[in-house]
């Protein structure tokens, strides 16, 4: 069982968890908040 995770994690679905992650960041990071403390847009970074 370990193993197997090991392997899921390592491999090519691994990098593109971290991927996903990295870019939730950077989205995250681009948020700008108007007066009212909503979402007034949201700027996507380029990777």
């Amino acid at each position: 069982m370990l193993e197997v995770e090991h392997e899921i994690f390592m491999g090519d679905h691994g990098t593109d968890i971290v991927n996903l992650v990295g870019g939730i960041a950077n989205v995250l990071e681009g948020i700008v908040y108007n007066n009212d403390n909503r979402i007034k847009e949201i700027h996507f970074k380029q990777i």
